[in-house]
This record gives structure tokens, sequence and C-alpha cells, in this order.
């Protein structure tokens, strides 16, 4: 997911002024990089914890039962 948006953003910077590039280009990109790892991490760690509570769930219910 990461991969793809980087390189949607790339592909969309690549394809601007070249007045726009060379002032903002360097700043953008270290933007773009920042935001994908925030946007990775948050991703990552949402995920383990719903499956840890998807596991608690289906272990309580069985305990129930």
């Amino acid at each position: 997911m990461v991969a793809d948006l980087r390189e949607a953003v790339f592909s969309h910077l690549t394809g601007l002024s070249q007045s726009f590039r060379q002032c903002e280009d360097r700043r953008v990109v270290s933007r773009l990089t920042a935001d994908t790892t925030q946007i990775k991490s948050a991703v990552g760690s949402s995920v383990s914890v719903a499956l840890r509570n998807l596991v608690l769930f289906i272990g309580s219910a069985a305990m129930m039962v």
C-alpha cells in the first residue's frame, strides 16, 4: 500500500512543471517519505490490535460455550 502511494505521488510530481519542482521538490519528497512512514506505522499497529482483539473474542466465546 505504501509503495503504491509513493509511486502515485512520484509519478504526479514528475508530471509537474520544472519551475515548481525546482522550488518544492526536496520539501515535497521529504514530506512524502515522512507521511508514508506514518501511514505504514498506523496501519501496522491497527492490524495487530484488531487481530489480537479477534483472538481474544474467539477465545472468550469458546470459554463461555
